[in-house]
């Protein structure tokens, strides 16, 4: 029986390594096309680039690919992914122009990418990775209904970043402004208006934006600062360090909030130049932040302070102001 059960057992062999797949590697040097590449490629394959510039704007439809170098940063026009069964990576790129994605997640690691990244039914891992214009995250679950993530760690977003995604960790980052959604933990980062007291340079946004019943985000031991400027038109719900709105809910902890102010005492202001903004919430505490020059010109008691908040759900605590009402 021995030999009939070795031999049953060789025979099934072949069939079965048969149905272990093994991703292919494709190098590439400049001069060649990664688009051809890229549609002769099976799902799970990995595409390395030697060091050059690609004239190309790259599509990836249907394929999960990881894209990386072997050497200095290489450069490529943009890249659109669409509908691919699971991550695509993307490591160590120049992508002049936007990445986009449509029922596709993605992971960026040390890219530099010199448009927008913008998501639609997809989740998000952005490490170490500068983007020039926005991140948009723009759903909290793709078609099947499962949920989306949305990580980004020691990365730069010049612009704005919104994220709805389900659940979501923004660490360590430095940012403009965001808008935010969904469950999401904010630590460590820089959100840097970049306004400065003149006309030219001014900017009148909002730090950190919540929104919705669904949100619910803990921002502690972030920097936020300079949204700022002078104006002298009205103004109306500008120059905000946090916003929280739609009745989400959020731990503010041990914030450093400076420099949300109107420079100029022309013109009116409505619940401007403060530091966190607490609009409509089911639930804020604003506990052991700083809160340094939130101010305005003959401000009034709905602008020019370092909290303006209803007196039901939230709770204000142990916080330190300097030149704020």
């Amino acid at each position: 029986m021995k030999p009939l059960a070795l031999s049953l057992l060789f025979s099934l062999l072949p069939s079965a390594f048969c149905l272990v797949s093994h991703a292919g590697t494709h190098v590439i040097a400049p001069g060649t096309s990664i688009q051809a590449t890229i549609n002769a490629s099976s799902s799970g394959d990995v595409i390395i680039l030697l060091t050059g510039i690609y004239d190309e704007d790259l599509v990836i439809n249907g394929k999960a690919l990881t894209i990386r170098t072997s050497g200095v940063t290489p450069q490529v026009k943009s890249i659109v992914v669409l509908n691919a069964p699971a991550p695509c990576k993307y490591s160590h790129l120049r992508v002049l122009g936007d990445v986009n994605a449509t029922n596709t997640s993605l992971t960026i690691t040390n890219c530099n990418v010199m448009g927008s990244v913008h998501l639609s039914k997809g989740g998000l891992r952005l490490l170490k990775t500068h983007v020039d214009g926005d991140v948009t995250v723009a759903d909290a679950t793709n078609d099947a209904g499962n949920e989306l993530e949305a990580a980004i760690v020691q990365s730069t977003i010049r612009e704005r970043l919104v994220c709805k995604a389900k659940r979501s960790w923004i660490c360590y980052s430095a940012i403009r402004h965001a808008y935010l959604e969904g469950v999401t933990e904010v630590t460590g980062n820089d959100f840097d208006g970049r306004g400065e007291n003149n006309v030219e340079n001014r900017f009148p946004g909002i730090g950190i934006d919540l929104h919705g019943a669904a949100t619910h985000a803990r921002i502690r031991n972030n920097r936020v600062r300079s949204y700022r400027g002078s104006f002298t038109e009205d103004i109306n719900e500008a120059c905000i360090g946090i916003r929280i709105d739609g009745g989400a809910k959020a731990e503010i902890i041990n914030n450093n909030i400076q420099e949300c102010r109107d420079n100029e005492s022309a013109g009116n202001e409505t619940y401007s130049a403060i530091g966190v903004f607490v609009k409509s919430t089911t639930g804020t505490n604003i506990l052991g932040n700083i809160f340094t020059y939130c101010d305005v010109p003959n401000g009034t008691a709905t602008n020019g302070v370092a909290v303006w908040a209803p007196k039901a759900n939230v709770t204000v605590q142990y916080n330190l102001r300097y030149a704020s009402a």
